[in-house]
C-alpha cells in the first residue's frame, strides 16, 4: 500500500483515518509522527531557533531508535574559543 508523504492538511479523509488507525495502536509511533510533523513545521516556517527545544523533546520522549543515541546533528558543547597549537 502506498503512503503519501504530502502535507498533513492535503491528506484525503481515508488517508487521515488510516494514519489515525495506525498511530492509535502504538503510542511510540504516534509520538514519533508528532515529532516529525513538528520538525517539518520548523522547516517550512523557517523557525530553526526552535531546534534545540525539539531535540530536547525528542530525547525526553525516549523513543526506541530515535532517542537512544546522540545523532550527528545534535548540538554539542562548544569550547570557549579556538585553541592555539
Amino acid at each position: 500500500m502506498r503512503r503519501d508523504r504530502g502535507h498533513p492538511d492535503s491528506l484525503t479523509e481515508d488517508q487521515r483515518l488510516g494514519h489515525k488507525a495506525v498511530t492509535g495502536r502504538c503510542p511510540e509511533l504516534a509520538a514519533a509522527s508528532e515529532h516529525v510533523r513538528t520538525f517539518a513545521t520548523m522547516l517550512t516556517e523557517l523557525t530553526g531557533q526552535n531546534l534545540p527545544r525539539w531535540i530536547s523533546d525528542v530525547r525526553a520522549a525516549d523513543l526506541p531508535g530515535v532517542s537512544a543515541t546522540r545523532p550527528h546533528w545534535a548540538p554539542t558543547q562548544r569550547s570557549a574559543g579556538p585553541t592555539s597549537s
